[in-house]
């Protein structure tokens, strides 16, 4: 694998388009691939991190057995 890709993209904000540079670290046959991110600036992490946090479900605490 390890194909580099040079990647653009919006994090869905109003934000300027993230440039990032990755590689393939796997693939599925008639399914599609997985990246690896190498490098994306400190302030589009932030902004990708924020934009995950929206919409990631919180953790519940595990329900004790009766």
């Amino acid at each position: 694998m390890d194909t580099r890709l040079n990647l653009r993209f919006h994090v869905g904000d109003e934000g300027p388009i993230v440039t990032a540079e990755a590689v393939v670290a796997y693939e599925i046959v008639g399914l599609g691939l997985g990246i690896r991110f190498w490098w994306i600036a400190l302030d589009d992490r932030k902004r990708i991190a924020e934009y995950v946090a929206r919409y990631e479900e919180p953790e519940q605490a595990p329900v004790p057995a009766a």
